[in-house]
């Protein structure tokens, strides 16, 4: 990764963008918020040369399988090109471990490369799981949930500080 990797131990202390809960019919899934070192988000440049985190605190068990699963199931939705994502499939299960409710999953990217953190419920900080030096795949990744064409735009527009009028 770029020299932004020496910086991200600090990237917890980032100012809050916004924060979003996502719920599947009845269940809530997951409490999200971005964060980045301004405390904005820019429009147009989600991932490509803003620092970015984005954090994930789980509200229930999901399996390891069902997150890699969920995960292509939104780049098929998002229309990127099964070729692309095919071979980024291979990388998830290590991205990815079972959750529990109340374990959080972090990415943190520089535009370039992302860096995964974890952290189960009984510990007190997150830790680095894994350095992913692929900027299309980190990109895409985050597209799930900052992309013009996500799934969820609601849950979007709180996470970049954006109202739903607008």
């Amino acid at each position: 990764m770029s020299a932004f990797a020496n910086d991200t131990q600090t990237w917890s202390e980032w100012p809050v963008v916004g924060k979003a809960r996502l719920s599947w019919f009845l269940f809530d899934v997951y409490d999200s918020q971005l964060l980045s070192p301004s405390g904005n988000y820019q429009t147009g440049m989600p991932s490509k040369t803003q620092p970015l985190a984005l954090a994930l605190t789980y509200l229930r068990s999901i399996s390891s399988q069902q997150l890699v699963e969920a995960t292509q199931e939104q780049w098929q939705k998002m229309g990127l090109d099964e070729q692309e994502y095919t071979p980024w499939l291979a990388i998830l299960p290590s991205v990815f471990p079972d959750v529990k409710k109340g374990d959080s999953l972090a990415l943190v990217s520089d535009g370039q490369g992302c860096q995964f953190y974890q952290q189960s419920s009984r510990e007190t900080s997150m830790r680095l799981s894994q350095s992913i030096d692929k900027k299309e795949f980190c990109r895409a990744f985050l597209g799930i949930w900052l992309g013009a064409n996500t799934q969820y735009p609601k849950l979007r527009n709180a996470l970049i500080g954006v109202s739903d009028e607008q």
